[in-house]
C-alpha cells in the first residue's frame, strides 16, 4: 500500500477559525471509551471507537481524543478549559493508498480555537453551557482569514433518545449558517446527554464534502469509576 501524505484540502468552514470563547470544560472523564455506529445515505453502518486521555502538555491540560474506524483513524487535541482545538492527526484508508494529514494550531486569544476538519464540530460542542445559554452566535474565518462567516447553534429542546444501551436524556442542538451561506449548507442536529459529560448520543447532518444525510448513533459507552 502506498502511503501519501497530504494536506487535505477542504471546504471553506474546514480549515478555519472558529471563535468560542462561550464554551466551557465538559469534564470528560480520563479513560473514557465509546463506540458509534456511522451510516451514509442508509449504506453498510461503520463502526467508530474512541477514547479520551487526560494529558498535560506544556503545563496546559488537554483531551486527548483517538479515533479508529474502517476508513479513518483521527488524533485530536483540545484545551480542557474552552475546548478549543490545538492538534488533529488523521489518516484517511483507501484500498490502495493513505492520506494522512497533521495541523497543529496556537491559541492566540482565549477562547478561540482554529480547526481542520468539520467533522470535529461534534467533539467540540460537548463543551456548549447548556445550563446557561440557549443560543451562541459564532463566527467561522475563512483560511486567509479575511472574511468571517456566521454560524448560530442553539438548543431546541430536551429529548430522550432510544439507543442499544437504553433511553437517554438528550440536549438537541441545532447548527447553521447564518444569512446568503445558509442556503448551501444544511443545518446539522446533534443529541448530546443532559448528564455530564454530555457525550454525543446522535448526529444527523451532511458530511459537508459529499452531499447527503450522515447519521452517528451511540452503541456503547462506558467511564473509569
Amino acid at each position: 500500500m502506498k502511503h501519501l501524505p497530504v494536506i487535505l484540502l477542504c471546504l471553506i468552514v474546514c480549515s478555519s477559525c472558529f471563535a468560542q470563547s462561550s464554551l466551557v470544560d465538559p469534564c470528560i472523564p480520563d479513560n473514557e471509551k465509546i463506540t458509534y455506529a456511522s451510516n451514509f445515505e442508509g449504506n453498510r453502518s461503520i463502526l467508530i471507537t474512541e477514547e479520551t486521555n487526560i494529558r498535560t502538555e506544556s503545563g496546559r491540560e488537554i483531551y486527548e481524543i483517538t479515533s479508529k474506524s474502517e476508513f479513518e483513524d483521527k488524533q485530536m487535541k483540545f484545551l480542557k478549559s474552552t475546548m478549543a482545538l490545538v492538534y488533529v492527526w488523521s489518516v484517511r484508508k483507501f484500498p490502495d493508498a493513505s492520506f494522512e494529514s497533521k495541523y497543529d494550531f496556537s491559541v492566540k486569544k482565549d477562547g478561540e480555537t482554529k480547526i481542520s476538519d468539520f467533522s470535529t464540530i461534534r467533539y467540540v460542542f460537548r463543551g456548549f453551557p447548556f445550563e446557561k445559554t440557549k443560543s451562541l452566535k459564532l463566527d467561522i474565518f475563512g483560511r486567509q482569514g479575511d472574511q468571517a462567516y456566521s454560524v448560530t447553534v442553539k438548543v431546541l429542546k430536551k429529548e430522550k433518545v432510544k439507543t442499544e444501551i437504553g433511553i437517554i436524556e438528550c440536549y438537541k442542538l441545532e447548527l447553521g449558517m447564518n444569512g446568503f451561506w445558509a442556503g448551501f449548507f444544511p443545518k446539522m442536529h446533534l443529541w448530546y446527554s443532559v448528564s455530564p459529560s454530555h457525550y454525543l448520543v446522535k448526529f444527523e447532518g451532511s458530511n459537508m464534502v459529499q452531499q447527503g444525510k450522515r447519521v452517528i448513533e451511540l452503541k456503547s459507552y462506558t467511564r473509569s469509576p
